[in-house]
């Protein structure tokens, strides 16, 4: 009686486990569709909402599931399709005005839009960080101050 009831406890948590690999999977093929030029990138807490589920169960399903890569994957196609948008919206051309000069809301607009999705980018995706690095040149080494200090005392 006991080995059956473990069995079928065990085709449950199965079966369960499978419907769960199945809705990650789809959340993340979601992610990696290329949205169309008037639509946002569909990220996985969208997705999540649209079916039900807290993005930190989502993400809880992923990692017990060894998810990890594929969901690491499906980020980076996001990021890329974004890289893409980015370059298009660099190319718009600006309007011009009447007066037969560049049009400046219309300049800012493009340049505030720019802009968000670089930082957005550079905060979510490591390989679009901008590196920053810091160079201090001192006149003497920390030895040589500690050295005269000693002496002098």
């Amino acid at each position: 009686m006991n080995a059956t009831r473990d069995n079928t406890r065990t085709q449950k948590r199965v079966k369960s486990d499978l419907r769960r690999k199945r809705l990650c999977s789809l959340i993340m093929c979601e992610m990696m569709r290329k949205p169309n030029d008037s639509k946002e990138l569909i990220s996985s807490f969208s997705s999540c909402e649209k079916y039900g589920i807290l993005p930190q169960t989502f993400l809880y399903w992923v990692s017990k599931l060894n998810l990890l890569d594929a969901y690491r994957n499906a980020r980076e196609i996001m990021y890329d399709y974004e890289a893409e948008r980015l370059e298009l919206v660099a190319q718009e051309e600006v309007r011009i005005t009447p007066d037969g000069y560049l049009d400046r809301t219309d300049l800012e607009q493009k340049r505030i839009r720019i802009d968000v999705t670089k930082w957005r980018m550079s905060h979510l995706a490591s390989k679009y960080r901008t590196k920053v690095q810091h160079e201090h040149e001192a006149s003497q080494s920390l030895a040589d101050i500690i050295s005269k200090n000693s002496k002098a005392q």
